[in-house]
């Protein structure tokens, strides 16, 4: 097959300047592996940690891939399965040349299936995301709403809420107040609570990848998201609610407005996520906006060094023990 391709445009999660925002959460150093054969070009952004046992005095590492979706993307050529086979390769002698332990890889739901389909390591499917296809005009994609999200954006609209677009993080501190105190009424992991300076970044190195949206009750943001979003993809990030204002529908309004802005920008899908385990209410309320078939979220897990690996975890069970579900068992 002729290999005669442009390099193509990736998403936002495949960017260095997505993974420098995790380098401080995941202690690492954000880096890309890039492997070029016969006019084909791949490339692998991660997170390296350095691990946290010692052996022998020396230091060893692993690698993440930063929250979201990312993992190895071919950037040009077509889909090749000989060449895929050969950045594996390339990369499983790179991690030991390097002293990389293993690697954890959240995967892409759409731009990398042939490097998931023949990742040498363990695949896992953890759980089904909700997109919205943008490809129908706005009146289908309204009427394939549910009932209640119908009813819902009328009321909030009835109730005199409206919705703004910021491109410049101008009302920041009120999203992230919105943002917090949804986080404490979730109970969600501290992972979850960035520091300002984590928006800060998103702002200054992130032009024209992201958008808040805030929806207004006369001159308060009751409710506000930050999307993510390159050509093809929006994707519902970061976001909350004020739960006084919960009666007045404002998340059914604000998810209606990203569609409508997605659409209206040239997207072709909306990526609303989905639910924190299983079929629970944040993925049913997610699901109630669109008909359309969820797409799988997979994870990969691979071990490049057994033996030295093998002996991180006897230091991690004999220190603090480990959770035999968590990867790598060295960390759990």
């Amino acid at each position: 097959m002729e290999n005669n391709q442009r390099e193509k445009e990736i998403d936002i999660f495949f960017k260095l300047e997505y993974g420098k925002l995790y380098e401080s959460i995941e202690k690492g150093t954000t880096e890309i592996f890039e492997f070029e054969k016969d006019g084909f070009v791949a490339q692998n952004l991660y997170i390296k940690r350095p691990v946290p046992y010692l052996i022998q005095n020396k230091q060893y590492f692993d690698t993440i891939t930063p929250y979201g979706y990312g993992g190895p993307v071919l950037i040009k050529g077509n889909p090749n399965l000989s060449f895929i086979n050969q950045f594996y390769n390339a990369w499983s002698d790179y991690c030991n040349n390097n002293s990389i332990v293993s690697e954890f890889v959240r995967y892409h739901l759409f731009d990398n299936p042939e490097f998931r389909e023949v990742f040498p390591g363990e695949v896992l499917q953890i759980s089904d995301n909700v997109v919205r296809q943008l490809n129908p005009d706005m009146e289908k994609i309204w009427m394939d709403f549910a009932y209640k999200v119908r009813k819902n954006v009328n009321k909030a609209r009835n109730c005199g809420l409206t919705v703004t677009t910021d491109a410049t993080g101008e009302h920041l501190e009120a999203f992230i107040e919105i943002y917090n105190k949804t986080m404490e009424r979730n109970d969600a992991r501290s992972f979850y609570y960035f520091k300002k300076e984590y928006f800060d970044q998103i702002i200054g190195t992130m032009q024209g990848s992201f958008m808040f949206f805030h929806v207004w009750k006369d001159s308060i943001i009751v409710s506000s998201e930050l999307v993510l979003y390159s050509n093809k993809y929006v994707y519902s990030f970061l976001g909350g609610t004020l739960e006084d204002f919960y009666p007045l529908r404002p998340n059914e309004l604000l998810k209606y407005e990203i569609i409508n802005w997605s659409k209206e920008s040239g997207h072709e899908v909306f990526v609303l996520g989905g639910g924190y385990g299983g079929n629970d209410g944040i993925y049913r309320y997610k699901k109630s906006f669109t008909s359309g078939e969820d797409i799988p979220f997979y994870v990969g897990r691979m071990v490049h060094n057994r033996k030295i690996y093998n002996e991180l975890v006897e230091i991690r069970r004999t220190k603090d023990g480990v959770d035999e579900n968590f990867f790598p068992l060295y960390r759990a």
